[in-house]
């Protein structure tokens, strides 16, 4: 191809005939111009198409984590919700009236504790490598940002729960009841039994379970923001997947 343009340079000089020599290499440079922008368009596209294709990736690989994650935070969620139930159970229960078998399973049900664990090695690669920049979509960018602050502050009341219920309910129930590893004598159900009779209705027992319904009103009112938050960002995932 550039022996042919050469060639027909050539031929023009050797006639003298300028004008045409002129107009021809405005077209050879036009040509050239035109050659490089394709190139550089192509180029571009390429290069877009990398950027998609790893947005794409990130994207995908998050939003299987926050799915997971989110499948976590409604289990452990619905484990606070029976916890404040069986507390406020044992704040109104009337030993006297309540069966042995069902006590019983309220004060074991008052001492568990449980805490969202979610997974963040997706988000936290995404994060500290810088790759959410590769995230076109500015305000999935800021909630992706900002979720971690909103999960470590639902996290926090968790703690403070697990915290007093080491510290406090614990000790007390260890001083208080008496755990077997094994069935019940009818001796030993006789001798419990009397001591729930006196041990619920006690003001020291009822305070208890009142400071730890105080400690999970703080779960309650940040939890379903952790939950409005994931299922947000996952529909905007999803969303923003459509279009790439």
């Amino acid at each position: 191809m550039i022996k042919f343009f050469r060639r027909i340079r050539y031929n023009l000089m050797e006639e003298n005939n300028t004008g045409k020599y002129f107009k021809y290499a405005i077209g050879e440079i036009v040509l050239v111009v035109i050659g490089i922008l394709i190139a550089l368009q192509i180029n571009t596209w390429n290069e877009q198409n990398k950027l998609n294709s790893e947005e794409h990736k990130i994207l995908l690989s998050l939003r299987t984590e926050l799915i997971e994650n989110l499948v976590k935070f409604d289990s452990i969620y619905t484990y606070h919700i029976v916890r404040d139930s069986v507390l406020n159970r044992l704040i109104d229960l009337d030993p006297k009236i309540e069966n042995f078998d069902s006590q019983d399973s309220l004060i074991l049900k008052a001492d568990w504790s449980w805490t969202f664990n979610p997974s963040r090695g997706i988000y936290n690669s995404i994060i500290n490598s810088g790759k959410i920049e590769y995230i076109r979509n500015d305000d999935l960018k800021i909630k992706i940002a900002k979720l971690n602050d909103i999960v470590d502050d639902y996290i926090e009341d968790e703690k403070g729960i697990m915290t007093y219920t080491s510290e406090n309910i614990e000790p007390y129930f260890v001083r208080t009841f008496s755990y077997y590893k094994r069935q019940r004598t009818k001796k030993e159900r006789a001798k419990d039994s009397i001591n729930y009779l006196k041990i619920i209705p006690s003001r020291e027992f009822q305070n208890q379970m009142i400071f730890l319904g105080f400690y999970l009103e703080g779960v309650f009112e940040e939890g379903p923001k952790v939950r409005e938050e994931l299922v947000t960002i996952i529909d905007m995932i999803d969303k923003n997947l459509e279009s790439i």
